[in-house]
């Protein structure tokens, strides 16, 4: 059961914490200097995976047995060569999808007040720790099953959550199994699968919640003057953090 997906438009990182790990997964989409990177990264016995939106699918998965940590699995499919290494413990790294640099000049309350004001980067990320499993090698009965429940899975969320067929009952989601069987064979062959057994999370957000309220009045107006597809966005982010920040700070005073 998929609870949670990876937002449209982030990027994901995997890195291997394997002191033996001497290899990369090369999505088709990585570029040349991701590529370079990776494997001075596996030189130095760390690998790196990168993955664009188009490349991978992330999903968290809960019900299933042994879920002694209660964090839930990590399920993927990716596009990609063979790799040849198996089990590792990795770290995930998930960013929002807009993140952006914060100029000095978007401060109306402290730099006219002070000038003590320097250039910064609001961004959000989460850091996923666990044990990836990856899943290539086609002609074995647990890549069968995990790619197929991975696809699956994928198309009905995307199907229902997404698009919102299903919900009106005349409007049938489309199911995998409506195409050809052996043509969903002859694709699958073309990817692997990843599973990553979740032991630790942490995430953190600066979206300059802490600071005066007259700069974040500029920082929100600086946001949304950019004209950019994702200004709006930016400035959300800004506006929404601001006041969690101020109900927890709120929720924390002593009553009089």
């Amino acid at each position: 059961m998929i609870v949670a997906s990876l937002p449209l438009g982030s990027k994901t990182s995997i890195l291997s914490q394997s002191s033996t790990s001497t290899s990369c997964i090369f999505p088709s989409s990585m570029s040349r200097s991701d590529q370079k990177f990776c494997m001075t990264l596996s030189r130095s016995g760390r690998s790196r995976f990168h993955f664009s939106k188009a490349a991978m699918f992330l999903g968290l998965s809960t019900e299933f047995e042994d879920n002694t940590s209660g964090l839930g699995r990590l399920r993927a499919a990716v596009k990609s060569p063979k790799p040849n290494t198996l089990e590792h413990d990795v770290l995930v790294l998930l960013n929002l999808p807009v993140h952006h640099y914060v100029t000095p000049k978007f401060y109306k309350q402290m730099k006219p007040d002070t000038g003590k004001v320097v250039p910064t980067w609001d961004y959000e990320a989460v850091e996923v720790h666990g044990k990836a499993s990856v899943y290539f090698d086609t002609k074995s009965d647990e890549f069968e099953s995990f790619l197929a429940t991975q696809i699956a899975d994928l198309s009905e969320h995307m199907e229902t959550s997404i698009m919102g067929y299903g919900k009106p009952s005349e409007t049938r989601p489309s199911k995998v199994e409506d195409a050809p069987k052996r043509y969903i064979e002859l694709l699958t062959k073309n990817i692997i699968g990843i599973e990553i057994e979740v032991t630790w999370i942490s995430g953190r957000f600066k979206w300059s919640q802490e600071k005066p309220a007259g700069d974040r009045v500029g920082v929100t107006e600086g946001f949304k003057d950019l004209n950019t597809p994702g200004s709006t966005l930016l400035s959300e982010q800004v506006i929404g953090r601001a006041a969690l920040f101020d109900a927890n700070k709120a929720a924390k005073k002593p009553e009089i």
